[in-house]
């Protein structure tokens, strides 16, 4: 029977009411009105150590927006591996530095060289004539949001140095979050040094320079020592027993993360100044490679002959397969995926009905336990996600709000 027959009848049987409270038990009377697809996450959501975040959003007569917040199991406190989730806050703080660093023509498109000073530190040149694909922090991001590439993550980290993330991400409120190393094999010593950077300008003249950096300062993980599971493989192939360590990873909260993409979409939206001090020009960028699919991008060349398909990093609704888009429907969104863990975060708009929402989740498929790279991300996490996006779409699409959204503003691609 189809899934709208169940979601029709769980309508029926809890009517809509716009604008109420925030309604603590709505995630999971969506989920069991489709058993079929949330029994083993409903019946076992411990082993899954599943948490979602559906934020309603409803308009006024002046467009603006006023947000419900719904969760399921939401807890802050828990470890999960956020994987290429950090790629957003590492992007927004890169373009935040950019602005702080007053020297003319050092910006997201000048050419950025990376030195190496230190172990684990790979060299990057940027003064390189007629290399038409420089780098520069505008294809870095481009790289992460559109394909979640890890060696741009790492030039970014470099740039960023691992003290001034921290700092800035506790003066901005998310004391919990750990943002310590590269996505390589470099230690934990070798993550707290970051190399020197270089901009050049056009005539490849170096126009600013950044030395090596170094985070003197200790460490503390937000949860003490943190170990998972019975076994694990290490680097060096090895099967051993015991508890993988998740001490050094690093970590942010999924509300976090969720509260970043909200203030990313509606800057200062409580009154309150943006949590990030970028300019509109920036903020646009970033919204625009959320958005777009790997084909898109300005900065980038990803085809989908070469594996880059439209639903490549669009976890909620499609999961991994290469399947037709919703010509209607953006999700401007980042991924997670690693040691068994699956997140997204994402806000969703179909321009032609005008729905739109967020919703964030994550879910961890180790069954047996062991880091053993035999996680179920195909035949459960993938699925999972695909699943709850498109409840959570379907369910948007039969509420009825007093002012439909003016969404022309969001509208890159047309």
């Amino acid at each position: 029977m189809p899934h709208h027959f169940f979601l029709g009848l769980y309508l029926f049987l809890f009517p809509i009411h716009c604008f109420a409270q925030p309604d603590e038990n709505l995630l999971y009377r969506l989920m069991s009105s489709q058993r079929s697809q949330f029994a083993s996450v409903l019946q076992n959501p411990d082993r899954y150590e599943v948490q979602i975040i559906y934020t309603q959003i409803f308009r006024d007569s002046l467009n603006k927006p006023h947000l419900q917040e719904n969760s399921f199991r939401l807890n802050p406190n828990r470890y999960f591996n956020p994987a290429s989730l950090v790629k957003l806050p590492v992007s927004v703080l890169a373009l935040e530095k950019l602005g702080e660093i007053l020297v003319p023509g050092v910006n997201k498109y000048a050419r950025m060289g990376t030195d190496s000073a230190f172990a684990c530190q790979k060299k990057i040149r940027a003064n390189l004539p007629n290399d038409k694909k420089y780098p520069c922090l505008a294809r870095y991001i481009e790289q992460m949001l559109l394909v979640s590439d890890n060696e741009a993550y790492s030039r970014v980290y470099e740039f960023l140095g691992q003290a001034y993330i921290e700092k800035k991400l506790h003066d901005k409120c998310f004391q919990s979050a750990r943002i310590i190393r590269r996505f390589n094999n470099c230690d934990s010593s070798e993550n707290r040094h970051t190399n020197p950077i270089r901009f050049y300008n056009a005539d490849l003249q170096e126009i600013y320079y950044q030395a090596a950096q170094f985070n003197s300062k200790p460490f503390y993980p937000p949860f003490g020592k943190v170990g998972k599971g019975l076994a694990y493989i290490d680097d060096f192939g090895r099967s051993l027993k015991g508890p993988k360590d998740f001490t050094y990873s690093n970590f942010i909260a999924l509300n976090h993360i969720h509260q970043m993409l909200v203030d990313i979409v509606f800057p200062g939206l409580k009154g309150e100044e943006s949590a990030f001090r970028i300019g509109e020009g920036d903020r646009r960028f970033l919204l625009r490679a959320l958005g777009s699919y790997p084909r898109e991008g300005e900065w980038t060349d990803y085809q989908p002959q070469k594996g880059y398909y439209d639903t490549y990093k669009k976890y909620l609704y499609y999961g991994r397969v290469n399947q037709e888009v919703n010509p209607h429907l953006r999700i401007f969104n980042i991924v997670g995926w690693w040691e068994g863990y699956l997140s997204d975060c994402a806000y969703f708009v179909d321009f032609e009905k005008g729905i739109e929402f967020f919703l964030s989740a994550v879910i961890y498929v180790n069954k047996n336990q062991k880091f053993d790279y035999q996680f179920e991300y195909l035949s459960e996490g993938f699925p999972f996600l695909a699943h709850l996006g498109r409840l959570i779409y379907d369910y948007e699409c039969t509420l009825i709000k007093d002012y439909k959204p003016n969404l022309s503003d969001l509208n890159f691609f047309k």
